[in-house]
């Protein structure tokens, strides 16, 4: 009788310890299992969170698509219906802390000449406080910012850059300085007007001549922005915008 029991007993500590090795096995396999799970999940985590970030950059890009310089716009009506050139020049003027009255310019300090008998070129064509007057071009404002500058003693230099291409006149807006320069109300397609001999030299003046200040640029929009002395801070399509620069002559000034 002593054999059979310890048969017995050595089959029951055979499945004892097969059962105890089979259940840490289990045991890893679930573990194994987890862990798996565990990292899957933590990989969606990241994967979501990196498109979230990816979002997020992209926002700021959007928000960095535009650059503008900060000034205050001045506007020509109702004291100078024809003095845009005047006023742009007193919005970069103020721009640099001078606080100085737009008409106050176009009184003491704009060259001005009669109709028929001046260029554009070396006066103002008219009277800017008078709504039959023409304009003038870009040696007439550079000549009235210099008597103002010296007059008071600033700080301040003031330069002919006509002639740039317009995309190139962004450099200096990308500095901080902002540009006085000459193309169409509202972008309209202009026309010779007007024609007289001055000197036995013709004299083309073209309707919708319109002088603004460049202040930056759009990527979103592709527009230029710009101090409109009829509309205030406005931006206009980059295309037109070159297209009505270089038809007016491709004329800018600098004050810096």
């Amino acid at each position: 009788m002593k054999q059979p029991i310890k048969n017995v007993r050595f089959i029951m500590s055979f499945f004892i310890i097969f059962a105890l090795i089979f259940s840490v096995l289990l045991n890893c396999a679930m573990v194994t299992s987890a862990e798996a799970e565990i990292k899957d999940l933590s990989s969606n985590i990241i994967y979501k969170e990196d498109k979230k970030n990816t979002k997020k950059t992209d926002v700021l890009r959007q928000k960095r698509g535009s650059f503008k310089i900060d000034i205050t716009p001045i506007l020509q009506y109702p004291e100078l219906p024809t003095g845009c050139e005047v006023t742009a020049l007193a919005t970069v003027l103020n721009y640099y802390n001078c606080n100085v009255d737009k008409s106050y310019l176009a009184e003491y300090y704009l060259e001005k000449g009669e109709i028929g008998q001046t260029n554009p070129k070396n006066a103002f064509v008219g009277s800017p406080f008078s709504n039959e007057a023409y304009g003038c071009y870009s040696d007439v404002i550079v000549n009235t910012a210099q008597r103002y500058i010296i007059d008071y003693e600033l700080d301040l230099n003031v330069k002919n850059i006509s002639e740039l291409d317009f995309p190139q006149l962004l450099n200096y807006v990308k500095k901080g300085q902002p540009i006085i320069f000459w193309a169409t109300m509202q972008l309209t397609e202009p026309y010779e007007s007007t024609v007289w001999m001055i000197d036995s030299e013709k004299v083309v003046w073209y309707a919708y001549e319109h002088c603004m200040v460049l202040l930056g640029f759009n990527y979103d929009t592709d527009c230029y922005i710009v101090s409109d002395p009829l509309k205030g801070i406005t931006e206009y399509k980059r295309d037109l915008m070159e297209v009505r620069y270089n038809q007016i002559g491709k004329q800018a000034v600098l004050v810096s």
